[in-house]
């Protein structure tokens, strides 16, 4: 079936299978954008029948301080040095600035896919491409509203199947630091927040992580042809409230 003329299910949205993913956090004001690019890997399982599964390799890690005019031409060239031009999906936070990111993305045919993170109970396509975009990748869909839980149950999800890798040590000793710092929490309002105890630290590679799972976990599963989102929608009602094991940070180093 061609990809524009899918149907959102409870399943969840299928993405086009890539060989790698770029995911990417866009920074507000003159904050720092951050990067991360993964590779889809595959590894053959032993048993009866040949059967592979993928897992994420995490490639290339980076933080930049760009005006927003900057930023498409820093994305483009990296998407060339990196020769991951029509075998990447690239990813971005579209929550907030990242709408008008996404708008410039396209001026220069980027063909970006953003992710908007919601508080809400379940994922929606987003189509009807505004300006008159065309995508070869995603037809008229140029965007998801997804709950943070969930993207958050996805990487959660990659972690403890051990379907995310690092194989980059630049900014390890940042990328630490978010994860130790970071918690869900209940307010009084029963509201479920997911986000760093303090101001002093930001959560970007994690948001870099949680999209690329998430846009992992939509695309076609090779062992079961389905996509693969509902064990992370199962994770998600668990509201597990010890975010990360010693096991699960394993990846960052």
């Amino acid at each position: 079936m061609k990809f524009g003329s899918f149907a959102i299910t409870g399943q969840g949205l299928r993405l086009p299978e890539k060989q790698y993913i770029i995911a990417q956090d866009i920074a507000r004001d003159y904050d720092y954008t951050a990067t991360e690019i993964y590779r889809i890997d595959k590894k053959l399982v032993d048993s009866a029948s040949p059967m592979y599964f993928e897992y994420l390799s995490c490639i290339f890690r980076d933080q930049i301080r760009l005006t927003y005019d900057k930023l498409p031409v820093y994305t483009k060239e990296l998407m060339d040095s990196a020769d991951t031009w029509g075998r990447c999906i690239l990813a971005i936070d579209g929550t907030g600035v990242g709408k008008a990111a996404f708008d410039l993305y396209n001026s220069i045919g980027l063909d970006p896919f953003y992710i908007c993170q919601t508080g809400g109970n379940s994922s929606s396509g987003v189509r009807g491409r505004a300006g008159g975009f065309a995508s070869s990748q995603f037809g008229d869909l140029f965007g998801a509203n997804v709950p943070k839980a969930d993207l958050f149950a996805s990487l959660k999800s990659h972690l403890e199947r051990q379907l995310i890798q690092n194989k980059t040590k630049r900014y390890a000793d940042i990328s630490k630091k978010q994860f130790e710092h970071f918690q869900i929490e209940v307010t009084k309002t029963k509201k479920v927040t997911y986000e760093n105890d303090s101001p002093d630290v930001h959560d970007d590679f994690i948001t870099c992580a949680m999209i690329a799972c998430w846009v992992h976990d939509q695309m076609k599963s090779r062992q079961t042809g389905r996509p693969t989102d509902n064990i992370a929608s199962r994770q998600r009602r668990s509201y597990d409230f010890s975010p990360f094991s010693e096991e699960d940070k394993v990846w960052r180093f």
